[in-house]
């Protein structure tokens, strides 16, 4: 059995089981008064893992790019929504609140976890005549799980502690 933790009630344990889908950890956070990162270690804890992604048919205004991992290839969107040929990827949130893939090729013997903001930046955010792979990728909301395009930006890593 779950050990519910003192600072957990049943009630705020069944809302974030409830709509762990539809909100974001930080609007929970809001609604229940608590931190973010107690929202997101609680979620997990409470086998909320993956993003899920009911939306099979297309975004509006969404793009799909080819993307190489170890010689594979997947398709990635501008919104932050990945496929593996014609089905869409689940998804995890990780202990930070940001959004994984893990791609596993078992016949290469190799699992990777992708960070998915920096793979949707790679493919379709400018990055500066001056960027490098120490660059890192903001995200102009502070919400870490939303991976739209247009949510992210590169900035160096002087300028993403200056918004931090």
């Amino acid at each position: 059995m779950l050990s519910r933790g003192k600072n957990f009630s049943p009630s705020e344990d069944d809302y974030i089981k409830k709509n762990f889908r539809d909100m974001f950890d930080d609007e929970i956070s809001k609604i229940l008064n608590r931190p973010i990162g107690s929202i997101t270690r609680r979620r997990q804890r409470l086998g909320c893992w993956h993003v899920q992604q009911e939306i099979s048919g297309p975004l509006p205004g969404e793009i799909w790019k080819s993307l190489n991992i170890d010689g594979d290839y997947y398709q990635i969107s501008n919104r932050g929504r990945i496929k593996a040929g014609a089905k869409l990827s689940s998804l995890f949130i990780n202990t930070k609140g940001y959004v994984q893939w893990r791609v596993v090729n078992s016949s290469k013997n190799i699992a990777v976890s992708i960070k998915v903001h920096r793979a949707v930046a790679e493919a379709f955010c400018f990055k500066p005549k001056i960027w490098n792979s120490d660059w890192h990728v903001h995200h102009k909301d502070n919400n870490p799980q939303n991976n739209s395009s247009e949510n992210l930006e590169w900035l160096s890593p002087e300028q993403h502690r200056a918004k931090h």
